[in-house]
């Protein structure tokens, strides 16, 4: 149990910066995945790390991997997102082969709706790659891991400035 909370029920991934975990939300009794980083992380990556998850948070869009909570458990520091049922584009992409055109230019067409929801949050995912796309059960893209995000800075393309 992390957090006294979160039911860790099934790694799905794990990497160099730790693991990702389908689990259980005992409170609100609803599936969801949970990054968590080792407790050899250094204390400026754990800034990052919460950084990510405030950035990612104020990012609402259907195309977005939703985040709904962050903290720490003793040395374990963590992240709560919607679980999302199915497979990285990459791995969709790797087991398929090319995609048809169609089947492409929707996704393509969702992962930019979920840039542009990003952008209007003020938020450059900086990260976009196959493997940060997850596509689920119903072939809907959902865009994750805003781990190297940065906030935007300065007027957006479409604003106008001065007077």
């Amino acid at each position: 149990m992390l957090a006294s909370r979160y039911r860790l029920l099934e790694r799905i991934d794990a990497g160099g910066a730790g693991e990702v975990w389908h689990a259980r939300d005992e409170r609100l009794g609803r599936d969801v995945a949970v990054k968590i980083l080792g407790g050899d992380a250094d204390e400026a990556f754990r800034e990052r790390f919460a950084d990510e998850a405030r950035r990612a948070a104020s990012v609402s869009h259907p195309n977005v991997v939703t985040v709904y909570d962050e903290g720490r458990d003793g040395d374990d520091s963590f992240m709560v997102m919607e679980f999302v049922r199915g497979k990285t584009l990459r791995d969709v992409v790797r087991e398929r082969g090319p995609l048809p055109s169609h089947e492409a230019a929707r996704l393509v067409s969702q992962i930019a709706a979920a840039l542009d929801a990003a952008h209007e949050a003020g938020v450059i995912h900086c990260d976009v790659k196959p493997a940060n796309v997850i596509v689920d059960e119903r072939g809907t893209a959902k865009l994750t891991d805003f781990g190297i995000a940065r906030a935007a800075r300065g007027p957006r393309e479409h604003e106008l400035i001065g007077t």
